[in-house]
C-alpha cells in the first residue's frame, strides 16, 4: 500500500490500497499488479481512512482505470472532471447549516464542498462530495422540496401545451414538500399544489401555459372550499404570475384556475340592522369577489355615493336620517 500523510499527529491525504494487508488486489479487470492504473478524472478527493485489514480495495474498482502495463500517457496529471463552478455559488456565504442550489440539470454529476468561517479564520475545506442530480420526473413535481428560493417545477406538458412548468417562491423559509400538477378545466387550465404546510402556499407563482392560446380573463384560487378571486397578477398567452398572500389554516389541496372569460359575480343579499343611530349591513360571500363597495342615497331614485369598501361580509356606519343602500361585489 501507498499512504500520503500531512501534519503533526499525522493524517492521511490519501490511501492506495490497505495498509497492513498484503493480499493480491483485484476487481475484474483492474488488478493492482502488472497493469498500469490512472485516477478517474472524476475522483476530487483522497481516500482518508484506512480500512480493515479484511476490507480489501473497494475504490479499485471505482475510483481507478486501467491500461495495459508500463503505458505513460498522461501518468503525473489528473485532469479533474466538471469543475467550473455552478454560477452563483463559488465562495457562498450562508448562515445556516443548509444551502439550497437551483438550475441544475437532471441526470447530471455535481461536487460540492463546505468551509466554516469566523470574523477572524477560514477552515480547510471539506471533503468533497459527489452526487448526482435524479431525472426530471413526470406526474406531480415528485414531491419537490421547497424553501428560501425560487424553484421550477418541471411538469409534463398536457395535449395541445409546450410548456407547463411552475416557478414557486413561497414566502416561508422552511424546507416544504411540494406535490404539483396541472390540467384542464372547463373554460380554462388548473395547477394544484398539495404541501404539508399550507403558509407554504403563500409566495409568487410563475405559471407557464404555452399553447392555452388566450390571455386568461380571470384567475381564481381555491382553499379548504373557499374560492377567492385575484386582480393582482400579470398574464400573457403563454405565461401568468401572480402572488398569493392570506393562506394559513391546513385545509388542503392548493388551486389556481386561469379562465378565458372575464368572471361576472353576483348580487349581494343585503340585510340590515339599527341600534340607535348605527346601521349595520350583512351580506352572503359572493363567489370570486376581493371587495364589496357600499353606497348610499336619501331615496331609490336618488344619487348613491360611496360609503367605502371593505374585505368583509358587514359594514357599519352613523346616520341620522333613512338612507337606502346598494351593495356591490368587486374582484
Amino acid at each position: 500500500a501507498i499512504a500520503i500523510v500531512k501534519g503533526d499527529p499525522e493524517v492521511y491525504v490519501d490511501i492506495f490500497g490497505n495498509i497492513g494487508d498484503a493480499t493480491y488486489w483485484a476487481s475484474a479487470p483492474l488488478s493492482a499488479t502488472n497493469q498500469t492504473l490512472r485516477r478517474k478524472s472524476t475522483v476530487l478527493s483522497g481516500v482518508t481512512v484506512d480500512l480493515d485489514n479484511d476490507a480489501g480495495f473497494p475504490t479499485l474498482a471505482t475510483e481507478w482505470d486501467s491500461y495495459v502495463i508500463d503505458t505513460v500517457a498522461d501518468l503525473g496529471t489528473h485532469s479533474i472532471g466538471a469543475s467550473s463552478p455552478v454560477s452563483g455559488y463559488q465562495d457562498l456565504a450562508v448562515s445556516s447549516n443548509i444551502a439550497r442550489v437551483s438550475g441544475l440539470d437532471p441526470e447530471t454529476e455535481y461536487s460540492y464542498r463546505v468551509r466554516a468561517e469566523n470574523i477572524g479564520d477560514t477552515s480547510d475545506n471539506s471533503n468533497t462530495i459527489i452526487v448526482t442530480t435524479t431525472a426530471s420526473t413526470a406526474g406531480t413535481g415528485a414531491n419537490t422540496t421547497i424553501g428560501g428560493a425560487a424553484t421550477t417545477v418541471l411538469l409534463p406538458v398536457i395535449s395541445s401545451y409546450s410548456n407547463n412548468n411552475v416557478v414557486l417562491d413561497p414566502a416561508t423559509s422552511s424546507n416544504d414538500d411540494f406535490a404539483v400538477s396541472v390540467s384542464t378545466i372547463t373554460g380554462g387550465i388548473r395547477y394544484s399544489f398539495v404541501t404539508t404546510n399550507n403558509s407554504a402556499f403563500n409566495g409568487s407563482y410563475t405559471l407557464n401555459h404555452n399553447g392555452l392560446g388566450y390571455i386568461p380573463g380571470t384567475l381564481l384560487y381555491r382553499l379548504g372550499g373557499e374560492t377567492f378571486s385575484s386582480s393582482n397578477y400579470s398574464s400573457t398567452a403563454t405565461q401568468t404570475s401572480v402572488t398569493i398572500s392570506g393562506l394559513s389554516r391546513n385545509r388542503g389541496t392548493f388551486e389556481i384556475d386561469l379562465l378565458q372569460a372575464t368572471q361576472s359575480l353576483g348580487v349581494p343579499i343585503v340585510t340590515i340592522s339599527v341600534a340607535g343611530d348605527t346601521i349595520t349591513l350583512n351580506w352572503d360571500a359572493i363567489d370570486g369577489a376581493t371587495s364589496y363597495r357600499i353606497e348610499a342615497a336619501d331615496s331609490p331614485e336618488g344619487t348613491f355615493s360611496s360609503l367605502g369598501t371593505t374585505a368583509n361580509l358587514t359594514f357599519s356606519h352613523s346616520s341620522l336620517t333613512r338612507k337606502f343602500y346598494k351593495v356591490y361585489a368587486l374582484n
